[in-house]
């Protein structure tokens, strides 16, 4: 039998949370944790290649991923709360590749 992750168990039992401060905690959460994962993905392995083109490049997908990596992290933590957006943010890290 497959074991359910956190986003899957909240997803069959409703998926949302339960409270202002769960959707506080999770906002101030994605929003750090998204930053963090969009600077590192978007400023590193997400933008890699040589020479000028690589710099300019790195320094695009940094200031790109300092903007949706927060705002995908604090929409994902004021629906679902701290435990799924840090899941779905550990997921992206992996799948990028970063290190992390």
């Amino acid at each position: 039998m497959k074991e359910l992750n956190v986003y899957e168990v909240q997803q069959v039992s409703g998926g949302y949370v339960e409270s202002f401060g769960e959707a506080v905690e999770g906002l101030v959460f994605g929003l750090i944790d998204g930053l963090a994962t969009g600077l590192i993905i978007g400023g590193g392995p997400g933008s890699k290649s040589h020479g000028v083109g690589g710099i300019i490049a790195q320094g695009v997908g940094a200031i790109l991923g300092a903007i949706v990596g927060p705002v995908f992290g604090m929409v994902t933590g004021v629906i679902y709360g701290k435990d799924a957006a840090a899941e779905m943010i550990r997921d992206y890290r992996l799948t990028f590749n970063s290190g992390m």
